[in-house]
């Protein structure tokens, strides 16, 4: 994953237009009811060169769980030992499987590397907040608590009939 900061006054980019384009086709609808409207609106939202892609997604994780206890913003040092000057910043890295992420200050330069594990506060100097380190699956119909369901079919009388089906079948605890 890629975050770019741009230059003060050129941070209008193709991602700002597309999303314009989506926010302008979305507010025009009077009213959304399910989520393949949202995918039918977004798709249709430009139509040259094509159609937005929409990728639904079906795997999440749950990360209340994982023991993240990254050193101080202050404390990071690249792997040239230079301290992360975070107002200089022009991109980051974020790599699967490295503790940490790139950076880069000029968009000429090569990505420096800042791991987490290898700061001047190694990770066992750090205090656990107790939780695991394990990254888990969501289950892939993750029920919503009975609270919210409740809440959902109290505002069922303004939804017409057709969508009810729907907000019916939500699973709850």
């Amino acid at each position: 994953i890629y975050v770019r900061f741009f230059e003060v006054g050129h941070s209008y980019n193709s991602g700002d237009r597309d999303f314009g384009l989506i926010k302008k086709r979305i507010t025009k609808e009077q009213n959304i009811y399910t989520i393949d409207k949202y995918v039918e609106l977004i798709k249709g939202a430009r139509s040259k060169p094509s159609q937005f892609n929409v990728t639904m997604m079906d795997t999440f994780y749950d990360f209340e769980n994982v023991d993240f206890n990254p050193p101080s913003v202050g404390q990071l040092k690249a792997d040239d030992g230079k301290k992360v000057q975070w107002f200089h910043v022009k991109e980051l890295k974020f790599v699967k499987g490295l503790t940490g992420f790139k950076v880069k200050y000029n968009f000429r330069d090569e990505l420096a590397t800042v791991d987490y594990n290898h700061s001047r506060h190694s990770r066992s100097k750090r205090r656990s907040n107790g939780t695991s380190s394990t990254l888990n699956q969501l289950p892939k119909d993750k029920p919503i608590a009975k609270a919210k369901y409740d809440d959902v079919q109290e505002l069922l009388k303004f939804v017409p009939p057709l969508y009810h089906k729907f907000y019916n079948d939500l699973r709850f605890k």
